[in-house]
């Protein structure tokens, strides 16, 4: 008993068929696009991991420090703490920003 979901692992591949693949790697581009579209197709919901400019990073610092109690730094300092954290810590994104906050958080 054989059981995939992988349709070429069922159907016999001609040599009509290796046009689709791409000589790097071997894989089949009709398939990677085919596997990428049902997936939009059966959740219907894409996310976007899209990188906060400055102005957005400062907003979730600022917002984040201003649901925790044990933080209490002026906008100014905070901003300029989380540019300090951030050019050592991999850049401007959201997950900086939390850690950030966890640092200072728990610093306190």
């Amino acid at each position: 008993i054989y059981a995939t979901s992988n349709r070429r692992h069922l159907i016999k591949e001609n040599w009509n068929d290796r046009d689709d693949v791409e000589t790097s790697n071997g894989m089949h581009r009709s398939d990677t696009m085919e596997e990428k579209l049902s997936l939009v197709h059966r959740f219907g919901v894409t996310i976007n991991y899209s990188s906060p400019n400055r102005r957005e990073f400062y907003d979730i610092v600022k917002a984040l420090a201003a649901k925790n109690p044990n933080i209490n730094m002026d906008e100014e300092e905070l901003c300029k703490e989380a540019n300090k954290w951030e050019l050592r810590h991999g850049g401007i994104s959201g997950r900086t920003a939390q850690q950030f906050i966890n640092h200072l958080a728990g610093k306190k």
